[in-house]
């Protein structure tokens, strides 16, 4: 693959393994009962990942691992920080001024937006004012540090974009790459919710991959953009997909039915990789850990205890979901049973109750204010109550 790999996306203290034989997308769609990508056996990668991106992935709000994966294939930024440097995509080359404020970027020039169009100093301007603009947008406090100012961006000519930062950051030239996704002005401008739109689904971007079709819960298709300007991909068609248990994630990975699939040091040592004809490859998010201050967060402590065991590599994705459900069960359970012993066995609510007739004790405590869990549309449990 040129110019990307989609082995980018790790998780902490796990491992990422790759089976010996390829197989075609249409008979790993029909193991799994799903639609069918008629593709030949050597021009597909199968890539078994533990969850569905955000609903909707756009280069503006999407920030959560599988949505970022997605974006990686079908979008660009400008450059990213590497251990060996700085790597440019859309960008050619960058200078910063010598009082430290201006950063700016020379584009490359030649590059199209997979629909055709051209892509040009307008779209970069807009895809960082937009970021900058919206408070829910990943890596808005990039750009935007409230009283203290704003990342200014403007366009010197088609192929030359400047950003002045309204006091000295050591930190700009990582502040302007990463997760900064450029995107089509011609297809996003005057969107306003990011999330709910026609236009995600698109995929008009200048990665080296198109987003032919997302089945939500089930898979994602990609195929080669062959006007993708780091040169034609290496692999013809790429398939995410979604297989949330882990069990069957590893049987799919012993079987050949995926190319590739992450887990935890115990679960690799379970397939025997050797016997198995599996090549193991550990790695390491490198992430700098830090304090958040004054962020919404999960308000009950051991859900957050459980889900800040599974940032740190300790659960799988399985395990986390489990727990965090069964914790808002045992929750719903609790307040039930405290409710009822404190009703007089005269009140009337108690006494419909107690009777069988009309009520529960599951009703009772929806009038105390909690309903507990529900089922999302495709049947799947929510993981915050009501």
């Amino acid at each position: 693959m040129a110019d990307t790999s989609i082995f980018s996306q790790s998780l902490s203290r796990r491992s990422f393994v790759a089976a010996g034989a390829a197989i075609s997308a249409s008979a790993i769609l029909a193991q799994f009962g799903m639609p069918a990508v008629a593709h030949a056996a050597s021009d597909t990668f199968i890539y078994a990942i533990a969850g569905d991106p955000s609903v909707s992935p756009n280069p503006v709000t999407t920030s959560d691992r599988f949505g970022l994966m997605t974006l990686k294939l079908v979008y660009s930024p400008l450059w990213d920080i590497t251990n060996d440097g700085v790597k440019y995509f859309l960008a050619e080359s960058h200078e910063v001024s010598e009082d430290g404020l201006t950063y700016t970027a020379h584009l490359r020039q030649g590059v199209t937006w997979n629909d055709g169009e051209p892509f040009t100093a307008d779209d970069v301007v807009f895809s960082y004012e937009t970021m900058r603009d919206t408070e829910v947008a990943n890596g808005y406090s990039d750009l935007n540090y409230g009283d203290d100012g704003v990342v200014d961006i403007q366009k010197v000519d088609d192929y030359t974009v400047t950003f002045t930062f309204p006091f000295l950051n050591p930190a700009g030239l990582e502040a302007l790459s990463g997760e900064k996704f450029m995107m089509p002005k011609h297809i996003y401008e005057g969107v306003t919710d990011f999330e709910n739109n026609d236009v995600n689904r698109l995929g008009i971007g200048t990665g080296p991959y198109k987003l032919n079709e997302y089945q939500i819960g089930q898979y994602l298709s990609f195929s080669a953009n062959e006007s993708y300007f780091g040169g034609k991909p290496n692999i013809p068609n790429v398939v995410f997909q979604i297989v949330t248990n882990e069990n069957t994630g590893m049987t799919a990975i012993q079987t050949g039915q995926v190319n590739a699939w992450i887990g935890t040091p115990a679960q690799v040592e379970q397939l025997n990789p050797e016997a198995n004809n599996l090549t193991v490859t550990p790695y390491s998010e490198n992430r700098v850990s830090f304090f958040c201050m004054n962020a919404k967060r999960v308000t009950d402590e051991k859900v957050r205890k459980v889900n800040n065991l599974y940032r740190r590599g300790l659960l799988s994705e399985d395990e986390r979901y489990k727990r965090v459900i069964d914790l808002w069960n045992n929750c719903t359970h609790a307040l039930r049973d405290q409710i009822l012993p404190n009703l007089d066995k005269f009140n009337p609510i108690r006494m419909m109750t107690d009777s069988g007739a009309r009520g529960s004790s599951a009703q009772v405590s929806q009038l105390a204010g909690m309903r507990g869990l529900m089922a999302s549309p495709s049947g799947k449990t929510v993981e915050l109550p009501i």
